[in-house]
């Protein structure tokens, strides 16, 4: 506008606008290139108050190149640090864990504000998401940091949402108590709710732990409630996943059944092998023994086929070991609970068959 008809002010009075905008919406990106174009036309004016107003604008776009690095930055890692939640090699892509964590410490010794500081800590105990003590370690600095800081809640809130997940999924990984899961879980849900963030799994995982805790009319009200702000047409196996899941819990096991063919071929490794894992124990209950010898060959060669996706994978390969001792002797005792069965849904599938 301004290069068309030199009308300064009205130009100088849009970038300001823009500008306020951008710091409101926190796109470093779009500042700065806002701060070159009002250097641009302000270093055009040969006047010495302008000059100074150049300067303090120069200024600006420093800083601003620095937020707008560290914003690049944490996402980059932060990208990173959800395929290896997922098992992905990063010897593969070229870099190791040691090597980004010590990367990461360094950034977070000349991060320009808390709010990047925190980003970076939780991310860093994502890293270490399958080290157990690590991961307790690292998620307690991240949480003690957050709450020591001044932020505004908004920005306090996304990033315990981020952490809230963390605990939730971990918790389910290593069979945290379902209690102080449910509790977490819970805080992290009135978040996605509050900012209308169409988290799938965090969901599910809330879903999850509220069927753990036997609040299944809770669970139930939850779905039909909130299903539409989380769950789109590329994900409705997870709705149904949970129906299946309150069937099994009124012993309704038939009713299930023609759920398993979407469910236990799923484009998710996760809600595929748990629905592979639940179709043969509906079958065992059926007395559907001769079909269960060709479930469990699936499930093997589901487990091998995906055996860099570690969550809750010792807890499938551990109860796919009891379901090949049932099938032997389908009368047997299972006695006390593995070892390494520890996901909350594993437990209860063990648990209903020791019930037999």
């Amino acid at each position: 506008m301004y290069e068309k008809d030199k009308n300064f002010s009205l130009y100088e009075m849009y970038l300001d606008k823009s500008l306020k905008e951008a710091e409101k919406s926190k796109d470093y990106h779009l500042k700065g290139h806002l701060l070159d174009r009002m250097i641009n036309i302000n270093g055009s004016i040969q006047d010495s108050k302008i000059l100074a107003v150049v300067k303090q604008l120069i200024a600006e776009r420093y800083t601003s190149l620095e937020y707008a690095h560290q914003a690049d930055l944490s996402s980059f890692y932060r990208l990173l640090s959800n395929l290896h939640l997922d098992g992905l090699s990063l010897q593969k892509i070229g870099s190791n864990e040691s090597n980004i964590l010590q990367k990461i410490d360094a950034e977070i010794k000349q991060a320009p504000s808390t709010i990047f500081v925190a980003d970076y800590l939780i991310t860093k105990a994502r890293f270490v998401f399958f080290d157990e003590p690590l991961l307790k370690s690292y998620t307690q600095e991240a949480k003690d940091y957050i709450y020591a800081q001044k932020m505004n809640t908004d920005s306090k809130n996304k990033l315990l949402r981020r952490l809230y997940f963390l605990e939730i999924t971990s918790g389910f990984h290593f069979g945290y108590d379902v209690q102080e899961m449910l509790a977490v879980s819970q805080k992290m849900h009135a978040i996605n709710l509050r900012y209308k963030f169409a988290d799938a799994f965090g969901f599910l995982f809330y879903l999850l732990y509220l069927f753990a805790n036997q609040k299944h009319n809770e669970m139930k009200l939850e779905l039909q409630k909130n299903k539409t702000l989380f769950f789109r047409n590329e994900n409705q196996y997870f709705i149904n996943f949970i129906q299946v899941l309150s069937l099994i819990n009124q012993g309704e096991y038939e009713k299930t059944v023609h759920y398993f063919q979407e469910l236990s071929y799923a484009s998710n490794f996760y809600i595929s092998i748990w629905s592979k894992l639940i179709e043969f124990y509906v079958n065992f209950k059926l007395g559907n023994l001769r079909l269960c010898f060709s479930l469990l060959e699936r499930i093997k060669q589901s487990l091998l086929k995906h055996k860099l996706l570690t969550f809750t994978c010792e807890s499938s390969t551990i109860l796919l070991k009891v379901y090949r001792k049932l099938l032997q002797n389908p009368t047997m005792t299972l006695g006390s609970l593995p070892e390494g069965i520890k996901s909350p849904l594993h437990v209860f599938l063990f648990t209903q068959l020791s019930k037999n």
